[in-house]
């Protein structure tokens, strides 16, 4: 009976003191990048919403936006004030073992959306190397991907913690970039320039 109950005391499930929480301004930057910019979300939100005038966009994502922190604020509050993770306070309203049913469709969520981000950056690095390489195997491309970032999850949280660290900068300058590059002045043709002289001489 003893060793049947071990479970419910794992050193993964101690609550985190407020000593122990070493994340900063940074690191939530990074955290809410990561969670903001999600390929997946884009295309097909984006597909949705296509007949959609611009004004019902933005009214849509603010309504969306709030929702989510709305509801984050308060499933949180208990683990920000007291350190407890999901799994732990769940087992107030479910018990101990009721608690695996919401650990379960929250895993089982995940799971999809790993799948579904997972499939749309292989489709993404296919294409970087079929117009490099002229390389196309897009199924190739999903299992070396996934492979990738199951093995940076296997090496704990804190690879992950420096992934995130590292990808977070290049997502948000590569917009930024692009954007610049869109509205750079482009210069004028040089066959309208030659048009031009070979018209007056002409005349």
């Amino acid at each position: 009976m003893e060793h049947d109950g071990n479970y419910l005391k794992s050193p993964d499930l101690l609550p985190v003191t407020h000593q122990q929480r070493n994340i900063g301004t940074f690191g939530f930057a990074v955290i809410w990048i990561g969670m903001a910019i999600v390929l997946a979300a884009f295309a097909i939100g984006g597909s949705a919403i296509m007949s959609l005038p611009l004004p019902m966009v933005i009214l849509a994502t603010l309504i969306g936006s709030c929702l989510i922190g709305v509801f984050m604020t308060l499933i949180g509050d208990i683990g920000i004030e007291h350190g407890l993770s999901f799994p732990v306070y769940m087992r107030a309203p479910f018990g101990t073992f009721g608690t695996h049913i919401p650990s379960l469709v929250r895993g089982v969520t995940a799971a999809c959306w790993f799948g579904i981000n997972t499939y749309f950056g292989a489709m993404a690095i296919n294409g970087i190397l079929n117009l490099l390489f002229d390389f196309n195997n897009w199924f190739l491309c999903f299992l070396v991907f996934a492979a990738l970032q199951l093995f940076n999850t296997s090496l704990g949280i804190k690879s992950i913690e420096r992934f995130a660290d590292l990808a977070a900068p290049i997502i948000t300058a590569k917009p930024i970039s692009s954007t610049t590059a869109r509205w750079r002045p482009r210069p004028r043709p040089a066959t309208c320039t030659w048009t031009t002289k070979a018209r007056s001489s002409r005349t």
